[in-house]
């Protein structure tokens, strides 16, 4: 078996909702394609830090959530959640 890669458009959903209501103009949406590694057994994503910051998404929490993020080493890391992105598949 091979690896799985998807490429997906990563949306700050708040400026998405602010050009739908016309407070910005949709080129002001911050999105950006990026390709991500599918894990088929995964539950969550992971961003990085610099992505989260280039497209302004807003950390609700940090820490540990109630089941952690657990790595292939089995070690739990705390992480920061966003509450305001969107994921989509970019289809070219």
């Amino acid at each position: 078996m091979g690896l799985i890669y998807a490429n997906l458009l990563v949306t700050n959903y708040r400026d998405l909702a602010n050009a739908e209501d016309h407070f910005i103009k949709p080129d002001q949406i911050r999105q950006k394609e990026v390709t991500f590694l599918v894990d088929t057994v995964a539950y969550m994503s992971v961003l990085p830090q610099s992505l989260c910051e280039e497209l302004g998404l807003r950390i609700t929490s940090r820490g540990l959530n109630k089941h952690g993020m657990l790595t292939a080493g089995f070690n739990r890391l705390a992480l920061p959640k966003l509450s305001n992105y969107d994921s989509r598949i970019y289809q070219q």
